[in-house]
């Protein structure tokens, strides 16, 4: 079975908006996992417990990052790549999102455990975006999509964010 390579012309529309959609994908998925933590509270059903968080865990709340990220990275797949090695698609999406999900774990016992950091909302907006922009650059290196100028930009949007949030928790910490 024959493999289809996805390539791009690096001055064409197609490469051009999937560079645009690999620049927003951290910040869209951020807004949507924060919709996602709420989903269970809007909607109680047992089967929507097993999707989204039920109560304020570390463990449940991988849900908020790991299953919103397989959605985006379908969306992308489905408007970028129709029938264009779906299985590397999947792997790389699966990468991203276990990458992601192995991030908020760190986070949450680094930041919040070991540096004493307050558990506040904005401390677990960063932990959540943060692990977003780390699942997609490496889902898309995996994949070998994308192009280093995208991924660098989006290290240095993460990083300054990451920055700004510390002064605010060391801030906290200090009064």
């Amino acid at each position: 079975m024959e493999e289809t390579q996805v390539t791009y012309q690096k001055d064409s529309k197609a490469f051009q908006a999937f560079q645009i959609f690999l620049a927003v994908c951290p910040f869209a998925l951020t807004l949507l996992s924060a919709l996602w933590h709420f989903l269970y509270d809007l909607i109680p059903l047992p089967i929507i417990g097993a999707f989204a968080p039920v109560n304020e865990t570390v463990w449940e709340h991988l849900k908020i990052v790991f299953y919103p990220f397989l959605i985006v990275w379908w969306i992308g797949y489905a408007f970028d790549y129709p029938g264009k090695n779906p299985a590397g698609h999947a792997l790389s999406g699966i990468v991203g999102a276990v990458a992601a999900s192995f991030t908020v774990i760190a986070f949450q016992y680094i930041v919040c455990d070991i540096l004493k950091a307050p558990s506040v909302l904005p401390v677990h907006i960063l932990n959540t975006f943060t692990s977003l922009s780390i699942g997609t650059i490496l889902g898309n290196r995996f994949k070998n999509i994308g192009s280093p100028k995208s991924d660098i930009l989006l290290i240095v949007v993460t990083l300054s964010i990451v920055a700004i949030a510390a002064g605010y928790c060391i801030s906290a910490a200090v009064r």
